[in-house]
């Protein structure tokens, strides 16, 4: 006994009584397993198109703003710009100006200190 894929009757033969599709159709193959759907990587969430570039120009005038007010200036700087690259300079720069105030203080203290020790 054969079951017709077609229309699911039970025949014996070559054709089903039902709908005529040949016994050698009443068994197909298998239907191809689907692929998994890997969708591409996304670095960054950083969409390339709307990325602006900043021009000598603008980059002299952050830097007279970063000059003139220093760590707001680099606040200011990595709030306000729509390019990555000054961004990451203005993220960079602040670390670096951070650092260096510590050390700042670090050195007066010492100072202080050694200066209190040499009066004694």
């Amino acid at each position: 006994m054969s079951k017709c894929f077609n229309c699911g009757a039970e025949f014996e033969g070559g054709y089903c009584p039902d709908c005529g599709v040949p016994a050698s159709n009443s068994n197909p193959a298998p239907a191809p397993r689907p692929q998994a759907y890997n969708p591409p990587p996304v670095y960054n969430n950083i969409n390339v198109t709307n990325t602006e570039t900043t021009s000598v120009g603008g980059w002299f005038g952050w830097q007279l703003l970063i000059g003139f007010l220093g760590i707001i200036g680099l606040i200011i700087m990595m709030c306000v710009s729509r390019d990555p690259s000054a961004k990451n300079f203005a993220k960079a720069s602040l670390i670096w100006a951070i650092i260096g105030l510590v050390l700042v203080i670090l050195m007066f203290a010492l100072g202080v200190f050694a200066g209190i020790a040499s009066e004694m």
